[in-house]
């Protein structure tokens, strides 16, 4: 799940229907609305993951089974692809000092030998400088936590 950078939109990559879609979202109430399919990915065996979002409003999305890391426009349309040496991208995250760094978690898991015998550094997290773009800081959580104690 990711956020525009005005709150606006919410995204949310969803591996089982293999789509992202996005919402209208109302910061005060957490409330969602106008649900719409920003991307179908159409490859067999690959979906989307994680997801994050940059200043400029590209969503960058981990493409399970895709080997990739693919950047969407605001409308749906593909911005950037970062190809990976790995089939499994989980997650994506901009981190570092100015934020101009993205971080790529991958996975192993059901790798059989052969696939890792090509793929090594499956498992991996992967760093990308010099994409020219820069993820937003983390938002507060503004919700509540409850001790261990308020749960007697």
């Amino acid at each position: 799940i990711g956020w525009s950078p005005d709150g606006a939109t919410m995204y949310l990559a969803d591996s089982g229907t293999g789509q992202v879609e996005a919402f209208g979202f109302e910061g005060a109430t957490g409330d969602l609305s106008e649900r719409r399919t920003l991307v179908r990915i159409e490859q067999p065996g690959v979906v989307p993951d994680g997801l994050t979002v940059d200043q400029e409003g590209g969503i960058w999305v981990a493409l399970w089974g895709g080997a990739a890391v693919e950047r969407y426009g605001p409308d749906g349309s593909l911005l950037a692809t970062v190809r990976l040496p790995v089939d499994q991208p989980t997650s994506c995250a901009f981190g570092g000092p100015e934020l101009a760094t993205l971080f790529v978690t991958t996975a192993r898991a059901g790798l059989d030998e052969a696939a890792l015998d090509r793929q090594p550094h499956a498992g991996h997290v992967f760093r990308f400088d010099g994409l020219g773009v820069t993820g937003m800081p983390c938002a507060p959580y503004r919700g509540r936590i409850d001790s261990p104690a308020n749960h007697g």
